[in-house]
């Protein structure tokens, strides 16, 4: 009998483990190995996070009273190519001086960068 025939695969907990395959009990023994994961997570477009009444409520503060779906979409992509910079300035400042730690200052420092006078501009 081929040993491929005599394992049983156990599906995965809900703990996030990886299962094993664990024998039939039929007296023969077989090596325990882990099963490859074949769930991978899907990336997602965590922009979206950022919904539709969220700028709303945002644009209320400012005293705007309506909105169109273009105008949010617009600020959507405006506010990724903004946070993209932002983060990648205050990464290359971290490198300039040998750290792999970003601090508040090289947050500062690249939002001055990008034309807000201080980091409280927002």
């Amino acid at each position: 009998m081929n040993s491929e025939q005599n394992e049983l695969i156990v599906p995965k907990p809900r703990g996030g483990k990886i299962p094993l395959i664990v024998p039939k009990p039929s007296g023969a023994k077989v090596q325990l190995k882990p099963v490859p994961r074949t769930d991978m997570p899907y990336p997602r477009d965590n922009i979206r996070g950022i919904t539709n009444s969220i700028i709303h409520r945002l644009a209320r503060r400012v005293h705007v009273t309506a909105l169109n779906d273009l105008v949010c979409e617009d600020l959507r992509t405006f506010l990724r190519t903004f946070m993209k910079s932002v983060v990648r300035d205050s990464a290359t400042y971290a490198a300039e001086a040998d750290r792999t730690l970003v601090t508040s200052m090289d947050l500062v420092l690249a939002l001055q960068r990008q034309g807000c006078e201080s980091p409280h501009d927002f």
